[in-house]
C-alpha cells in the first residue's frame, strides 16, 4: 500500500490521544457516501485516501448537504490524476468531521478558507522542525491562486505568527513520529475553540518543505 494513503496512516495515529475530526473510510461509491456523510452530519470534509482537491474547494471537498454529494464526488476524484499518473488508484472514501477552524479569509478558484495550520517533520520520534502551512508566496505566483481579500498579506502574517498554543504541537508531533518511525510530515490545525487537531499527514520526501529551513538538508538524509 502507498504509504501516503490515508488507509495506511489513519489506522496507526487515530487512538493516540491527539484531537482528529471524527471520520469515516468507506468505498467510492455514491451511497456509501451518502450514508457516512450522514453519520457524520453535514456539512462534511470530503477527500480520497489520497487527496481532496481543496482548492476546488465548493466544488470539491467541502460538502454542504446531500444534493452536493455526486457532483463533488465527482471533482474529488477527478483530483487524484497526479497519483494516477504514478499508477496510484485511490482505495476509499473519507468523510470526515467538518471543523470550525481558525480562518483569516479565503482564496484560490473554490472560495478555500485559509486558517491557522502548521506543518511538522519528524524522523521517528525526533522533530525535527515546524512551519506555517502556507507561505506567502503560494498567494502570489499564479492568478489562479490569488487570494480573495485585500489585505490577506497582513492576515496571513497574522495567522503565521507562533503563540503559546502550539507547543502542545511538538508533543504532538513526537508522539506521531515514534507510531509511525520513517520520515514523516505531520500536518495540524486550530479551532476557533483553541483545540489544535492532526488533520493529515504524508511521506516527508513528498511533503513541501520551506526552502530556507536549516534542517530541511537534514530531513533528507
Amino acid at each position: 500500500m502507498n504509504q501516503n494513503s490515508m488507509c495506511y496512516w489513519w489506522p496507526r495515529i487515530k487512538n493516540l490521544g491527539i484531537p482528529v475530526p471524527r471520520t469515516v473510510i468507506t468505498s467510492l461509491e455514491v451511497t456509501a457516501v451518502c450514508d457516512a456523510a450522514e453519520q457524520i452530519g453535514y456539512p462534511v470534509f470530503l477527500r480520497t485516501d489520497l487527496c481532496s482537491g481543496k482548492h476546488d474547494w465548493k466544488s470539491s471537498c467541502y460538502v454542504s448537504d446531500s444534493s452536493k454529494v455526486i457532483g463533488n464526488l465527482a471533482k474529488v476524484i477527478e483530483s487524484n490524476v497526479r497519483w494516477q499518473m504514478l499508477g496510484i488508484e485511490p482505495m476509499a472514501a473519507i468523510i470526515r468531521e467538518f471543523l470550525d477552524l481558525e480562518t483569516s479569509f479565503t482564496a484560490f478558484i473554490g472560495d478555500m478558507p485559509i486558517n491557522k495550520e502548521r506543518r511538522y517533520f519528524v524522523r521517528g520520534k525526533e522533530v525535527l522542525c515546524g512551519h506555517p502551512y502556507w507561505p506567502e508566496t503560494t498567494f502570489n505566483n499564479h492568478p489562479a491562486r490569488m487570494a480573495n481579500d485585500p489585505e490577506w498579506e497582513s492576515k496571513l502574517a497574522k495567522l503565521n505568527k507562533v503563540d503559546s498554543s502550539e507547543r502542545v504541537l511538538t508533543e504532538y508531533a513526537a508522539t506521531v513520529g515514534a507510531a509511525m518511525g520513517g520520515f514523516w510530515s505531520v500536518d495540524f490545525a486550530k479551532a476557533k475553540n483553541g483545540q489544535w487537531y492532526l488533520l493529515d499527514m504524508a511521506l516527508g520526501e513528498n511533503s513541501y518543505h520551506w526552502p530556507n529551513c536549516e534542517r530541511r538538508v537534514d530531513a533528507h538524509k
